[in-house]
């Protein structure tokens, strides 16, 4: 792990010449400070696509900037920002994702501060990464029309397809001819229209950016594949036309569907792991890991090489696509952690305003593990369902687990020894390890040592009540979604007074979601929904049988 601490101090020495030894011993240190931040650069991989980006959400320019020390800290090394271009309002959110121009500055800032936040990024290894909207432009509220705001030199007819809003996603020539939303679309086999969009991104990469997610680019035709008269040359000669094409990691927005042409586009860049979300989603709710293994993409998979993968993105969270914002800072930092470890895939970290889990301990744990086993194969396994090991070659081994404590004893290729750190200590001997793994930890275990946030903190009491009187002669029994719970078996319950039914386990982690109900004689069940709680807390409920 990459932990630099690092303490400023000046003393003032009244002897004499005091004034001119001070500045020197402030230069000094103010040099050994440079010095360390900077140190964060040797520890990041030189190329996106091989490590973690955060993903800066509406962030300003200036926000990004000042943070980039933590983030380098953090074990990212980039930076995915909000559209940069010109809008025809600061708010709501989704405004940004209607350009009015084709030049850097907006809400978000200005031209000089962009340009300033990725010099500092750079001075860092780290890594800008502009979200760039080339498919359409913000209209004036009504279908198909520009926006009064749209910069006067692109308001000219035969730089937009001119055609009817999509009304059927499985349509390729609809996807990528007609206007999404409503939103006037660029005509985007026209040789015009491809050099100023062009001539844009290259104002960014000349300004310091690395790279570009393409919003809706499977909304631009390809050059074959499901396209067909329609077919055009601007992916190649767009990105074929990129200053330092060679040194950007560049993916497109490509949500599954029948007509996505998916193949295509993967023959230009990395593409949205979208559909994996909602893998990793339901693999933290439920606390089971062990349907992670496949990237899906509708109804195939894609290699994990040419995607950029994420438990949720900008879309899900503000939209609250499958229940996101219900998702707890645990579980976002859990599901996270089960991407950031796997060999291949890009991880892209969302931060959301509610919250700073990006800093977490647990995230730094687990992109520094990323970090150091690039070009390292991996090797799943599931001991337990909530239990998930990813073996990286021989050198390291990440484990997330999603339930209670657990005495482990598997197979593995890591190299036999014994691994002690801060997380515990882990003894692998003729092909198995063993260990104690805490209760909804991150753990990684590589270069003779186990880096985790240990197992005290871990430890967290949830106590379920049921409110119920029940008859003499009977008893009451839990199940629930999460272990030690299950659907299968109860759990037995204590009576207290005032008709309270009690059950108590240190074995739910801490932020876990689970779902739960009564049985009267672990046979009659009780007759409302399934209630909901979450781990380290005590959750009291009325029965109804």
């Amino acid at each position: 792990m990459c932990l630099n601490t690092v303490i400023v101090f000046c003393i003032k020495t009244n002897t004499l010449g005091g004034n001119l030894m001070f500045k020197k011993f402030c230069l000094f240190f103010i040099f050994i400070v440079m010095f360390s931040f900077n140190s964060y650069a040797c520890t990041l991989p030189s190329s996106a696509e091989q490590g973690a980006m955060l993903h800066a959400h509406t962030w300003t320019f200036n926000s990004v900037k000042e943070n980039i020390p933590a983030i380098a800290a953090a074990g990212f090394n980039s930076v995915q920002v909000s559209p940069v271009q010109k809008t025809k309002a600061s708010t709501p959110w989704w405004i940004l994702y209607q350009p009015c121009n084709l030049h850097i500055g907006n809400h978000l800032g200005t031209y000089d501060e962009f340009k300033s936040m990725c010099a500092t990024a750079d001075s860092y290894g780290v890594k800008i990464i502009v979200d760039a909207v080339l498919n359409h432009v913000g209209d004036n509220g009504t279908t198909g029309n520009w926006a009064n705001e749209l910069d006067p030199a692109l308001k000219i007819t035969s730089y937009f397809h001119n055609n009817c809003s999509i009304t059927s996603y499985k349509d390729r020539w609809q996807l990528t001819q007609d206007n999404l939303l409503g939103l006037p679309d660029w005509n985007t086999q026209s040789s015009i229209v491809q050099n100023l969009h062009i001539n844009f991104l290259n104002e960014c990469i000349d300004a310091g950016a690395d790279g570009f997610r393409f919003d809706a680019a499977k909304h631009i035709e390809t050059s074959g594949g499901e396209d067909g008269s329609w077919a055009g040359n601007y992916w190649g000669n767009v990105l074929g036309n990129l200053h330092n094409k060679s040194n950007l990691y560049n993916f497109g927005e490509v949500l599954p569907d029948t007509a996505d042409n998916d193949e295509q586009y993967m023959t230009y860049f990395d593409i949205t792991a979208h559909d994996y979300g909602g893998t990793i989603r339901s693999a933290v709710r439920n606390s089971n890991v062990t349907n992670i293994a496949n990237i899906w993409h509708g109804n195939h998979t894609i290699s994990p090489s040419k995607a950029l993968a994420y438990m949720e993105n900008h879309d899900d969270y503000e939209s609250n696509q499958d229940n996101s914002t219900s998702l707890t800072a645990w579980q976002r930092k859990m599901g996270y952690s089960i991407i950031a470890a796997r060999a291949a895939l890009t991880p892209n970290f969302l931060d959301i305003p509610t919250d700073d889990i990006w800093k977490d301990t647990d995230i730094a744990v687990i992109n520094n593990f990323h970090n150091a086993m690039v070009g390292q194969e991996e090797y799943l396994r599931y001991p337990r369902n909530e239990t998930l090991l990813v073996d990286r070659g021989t050198i390291g081994t990440a484990i997330i687990n999603l339930g209670g404590q657990y005495n482990l004893d598997s197979t593995t290729n890591l190299a036999s020894g014994t691994y002690t750190g801060n997380a515990g200590t882990f003894t692998v001997s003729n092909g198995r390890i063993t260990g104690t793994i805490a209760a909804g930890s991150v753990i990684a275990i590589y270069n003779g040592s186990t880096y985790g946030v240990g197992t005290s903190s871990d430890t967290v009491t949830t106590t379920v009540k049921i409110h119920y009187a029940v008859e003499d002669g009977n008893s009451m029994t839990l199940r629930g979604s999460v272990s030690p719970l299950s659907w299968t078996s109860g759990q037995a319950m204590t009576q207290t007074d005032g008709n309270y039914w009690t059950w108590t386990t240190t074995s739910i982690p801490s932020g876990q979601s689970f779902e739960f109900k009564g049985l009267i004689n672990c046979s009659t069940w009780e007759t409302t929904c399934n209630h909901t709680g979450t781990g380290g807390q005590t959750i009291t409920v009325e029965g109804t049988f």
